[in-house]
């Protein structure tokens, strides 16, 4: 061929080439990650796999999930539609502001924080100004909540960051969780609830009634909804150091709610009412309260999988999601794991297992075997050892690899395959916690009057404690021990030692130990080390059924818990009193005890009113400062004979003398 018919050919060549070309770079455009402002107000967060919006308008929320393998909206219409709603679940009202409609819910402010590429991102953000009742409440104002939204090239992938950052000027102390309502499929009786507690993975359904909603004992960081016909599934990840629960709610009236919500729990039926017409399922969970000192920040991340086709979920992580297909109980045969891929690529990959015969403890071995690159369709891994499976057993397994960083990946996880988990009494361990308070010593500063604190609990007026402490001069902050839906909390606590020592005396007044948080607990005793004074009164949520020896709180006072619910009657017994002089108390006190906490006494307590046997009240010295305990309870009737304690003439001194015992150095 001549130079001139070569460049003919070639002429003629060169723009197909091009137009391939561009055809390769248009296809590698649209799988990039993009975010996009629309004109709807929404910001636009997509790639190959997943298209969302997210309405900062309206809770700043997940508006629209379409995971385009199916092309269904999964955000369906209803009282809160849509994923990643904030709350603050000790407060009846919620941080969104939209627990009636989704109308209600608070604005965020938006915006685009990467366009696209290999990663998209958006954030929303606002203050948590908090109301509840229509009353204002300033203990939740000078927070700003923020959720940054982030998608990858190429994964069905969606990680939300979640930051809320203490702008006041004292710590605060939020219990946050996370709300996500939406349908995978059509039809709610086809949805499927799966979360990993510690008597193994339960699968449950909205309607049936023997799902549990709340499940109080969390294996693992992740929870799941499944559609049960097409497989598909979306499975959350979260830091499973901080989970307090697991929550899937009810958008349906049948017979079964109406007998648990209204006359179990005393729900409004206006409220299930307003179910009646919904069809949301949801997957939500709530974190322990966080401690998060003033200029401080705290963060989580949640990941978001969406699976086409799954045959069943029994664990997530990171590194991948899998599900265990056992021989049948008492049968030899293959253990075989189906794996999907998570957020985090996993390399070099191997996979074994131990199973434990919970009859006798007897363990078998098995076979490890190579992962193979983790997609988004399930890879099947057979462990090759043929074995028999026993009647009730948990399958310890162990995956180890390499993660994107180089660095080793090790995932232990257990599965408990029994009859009935609760008849072996054997229990998946709980996560480790990690706590936002890290203990420490600080100097006590000097004050001209005394500073208290009061946690003011159930029946507190009736201890006529602020009588007292006007006799000995004192500045008082009061805040509320508070009984809420979902657990315990209390309006304002200190975050550190530093805040916590601005106060010579803090009053639980029958608190509950879950309200304060383990941290709280932590900082209690570094408190009193470094000469803070405790005062601890009895009352329906203190001592025993208070959670004290469960959050640790018990092992720092001079009386201990013996049961968990520890109550007795006094049966209008008086006291008798031991005369202790540094304690400045009397030794004669009239009036009657009609409940009181049946406790022990710490071996270096120092007993000052017995009744019967049992000590009614005790004091004790920690390190620079000291701690009281009044085992009595404001409980009962007022206007019966003979007259109770605390309405007899001398009670505020009695009272204001055991105050200034603690005062003292």
């Amino acid at each position: 061929m001549d130079i001139t018919a070569s460049v003919l050919v070639l002429s003629l060549i060169t723009p197909c080439l091009m137009v391939f070309a561009a055809e390769d770079d248009n296809m590698n455009s649209e799988r990039d990650a993009r975010a996009a402002q629309l004109d709807t107000g929404r910001l636009l967060l997509e790639n190959s796999f997943l298209h969302l919006e997210i309405d900062p308008g309206k809770g700043g929320r997940v508006a629209s999930f379409v995971d385009k393998r199916s092309g269904e909206e999964r955000i369906r219409p209803g009282r809160l539609p849509g994923c990643a709603y904030d709350n603050i679940y000790e407060m009846d009202r919620m941080v969104y502001q939209g627990q009636w409609n989704v109308e209600q819910s608070a604005a965020y402010e938006g915006e685009i924080t990467q366009a696209g590429g290999e990663v998209a991102s958006v954030k929303v953000s606002r203050p948590t100004i908090m109301h509840e009742d229509r009353i204002y409440y300033e203990n939740y104002d000078g927070m700003v909540i923020e959720r940054e939204f982030i998608l990858r090239k190429d994964e069905p992938v969606l990680q939300i960051k979640v930051r809320i950052r203490n702008e006041a000027d004292e710590g605060k102390r939020p219990a946050y969780s996370m709300r996500n309502s939406y349908m995978l499929g059509k039809s709610r009786d086809e949805q499927q609830y799966i979360r990993p507690t510690q008597q193994g993975v339960v699968t449950g359904a909205p309607d049936d009634p023997n799902t549990e909603y709340m499940v109080w004992d969390p294996a693992y960081g992740w929870t799941a909804t499944r559609n049960s016909a097409s497989g598909e599934a979306v499975v959350w990840l979260m830091d499973a150091s901080r989970l307090m629960m697991f929550y899937n709610c009810v958008a349906a009236t049948t017979s079964r709610h109406v007998d648990e919500f209204i006359n179990k729990w005393g729900v409004d039926p206006l409220w299930i009412w307003d179910n009646a017409s919904a069809h949301l399922v949801s997957a939500e969970w709530y974190y322990r309260p966080i401690f998060i000192p003033t200029g401080q920040t705290f963060e989580t991340t949640v990941t978001m999988v969406s699976l086409e086709q799954t045959s069943g979920i029994s664990h997530a992580c990171p590194y991948f999601i899998a599900h265990l297909n056992p021989p049948a109980p008492e049968v030899r045969g293959t253990l075989s794991v189906n794996l999907w891929a998570a957020s985090q690529p996993l390399s070099g990959g191997k996979i074994s297992a131990v199973v434990v015969d919970l009859a006798d403890g007897s363990e078998q071995t098995l076979g490890e075997s190579s992962i193979p690159a983790l997609g988004t369709q399930a890879a099947a891994v057979s462990l090759h050892e043929s074995y028999r499976q026993p009647a009730n057993a948990v399958i310890r397994l162990r995956v180890a690899g390499t993660g994107a960083d180089g660095g080793a990946v090790d995932e232990r996880f257990e599965y408990l395959c029994a009859a009935a988990a609760d008849d072996t009494g054997y229990r998946i361990p709980a996560p480790e916690p990690t706590f936002s308070y890290t203990p420490g010593t600080a100097e006590k500063p000097e004050s001209e009057r005394p500073r208290v604190l009061f946690v003011k609990g159930l029946a507190f007026e009736r201890w006529r404690l602020m009588e007292s402490l006007e006799k000995i001069g004192a500045d008082v902050r009061q805040t509320e021990f508070m009984k809420r839906r979902v657990t315990t909390a209390v309006r304002y606590f200190p975050t550190t030692l530093e805040e916590a020592l601005q106060y010579d005396i803090i009053i639980l007044g029958a608190v509950d130990a879950w309200a304060l948080a383990r941290e709280g607990t932590l900082l209690l005793k570094d408190y009193v080390e470094c000469g803070g004074s405790l005062l601890v009164l009895g009352g329906l949520y203190a001592y025993g059924a208070g959670r004290y020896q469960e959050m640790g709180l018990d092992e720092l006072l001079p009386l201990r818990v013996n049961s968990t619910f520890d109550l007795q009657r006094g049966d209008g017994l008086t006291p008798v009193l031991t005369e202790i002089a540094e304690a400045g108390t009397p030794v004669e006190l009239a009036g009657a005890v009609r409940w009181f906490h049946e406790l022990e006494a710490a071996p270096d307590a120092a007993v000052l009113a017995r009744i019967g046997e049992h000590p009614l009240a005790a004091v004790s010295v920690r390190g620079k400062g000291r701690i009281a305990c009044i085992a009595a309870t404001v409980l009962g009737g007022e206007n019966i004979e003979p007259t109770p304690f605390w309405l007899i003439e001398g009670w505020s001194d009695l009272q204001a003398a055991l105050l200034q015992w603690l005062l003292q150095e």
